[in-house]
């Protein structure tokens, strides 16, 4: 652990260079988190080398896990998060025909070969990227991309009228 001592000295150093990448309120969390990841993943000889810390590795965990800090700020959920232009509508109509759209989806997806549903329902509901899984099984990334991708298709050709509906309001069509 001495090791993470010598790395913390250049702390200030860290939250500046997450803060040229544009993250100024949650840059100490950032870093806390390196600190977390490089003490879980890697050893003092990855980080050290010749007596020195090796910044670019550095530089490199903190663009990865800005990143993954963006991402997840990004990712949101369609079906849940609809458009403000719904508020005219009765709440209890509208909470009706998203539940019918939903069934309608699962409906869709209960149809598919069971490989397909577990594999879209771990990417969709388990918050696990495709890397995840292909890391967590032994199924290719690839593989993965193209079933998900497969999937997701399907939902677009089978749903998207319903979603249409449901997005201008027409409630009733659903």
């Amino acid at each position: 652990m001495e090791w993470l001592g010598e790395v913390a000295k250049h702390h200030k150093d860290y939250v500046r260079t997450i803060n040229k990448f544009g993250e100024y309120f949650y840059a100490e969390d950032l870093v806390q988190e390196m600190y977390l990841r490089l003490d879980r993943n890697k050893r003092p000889e990855d980080i050290i080398v010749d007596g020195k810390i090796n910044q670019y590795f550095i530089h490199l965990t903190l663009k990865s896990i800005f990143l993954n800090f963006i991402k997840a700020k990004k990712q949101i959920s369609k079906i849940n998060n609809l458009p403000l232009e719904i508020a005219d509508v009765d709440n209890s109509e509208f909470y009706e025909a998203q539940n019918r759209f939903r069934a309608k989806i699962n409906d869709e997806i209960n149809n598919w070969h069971s490989y397909d549903q577990t594999l879209f329902r771990l990417y969709l509901t388990g918050n696990h990227s495709m890397r995840d899984i292909a890391n967590g099984t032994d199924i290719s990334l690839r593989s993965i991309f193209e079933v998900i991708g497969e999937c997701k298709e399907k939902i677009r050709i089978n749903c998207g009228d319903d979603y249409l509906d449901l997005i201008n309001n027409d409630l009733e069509l659903i």
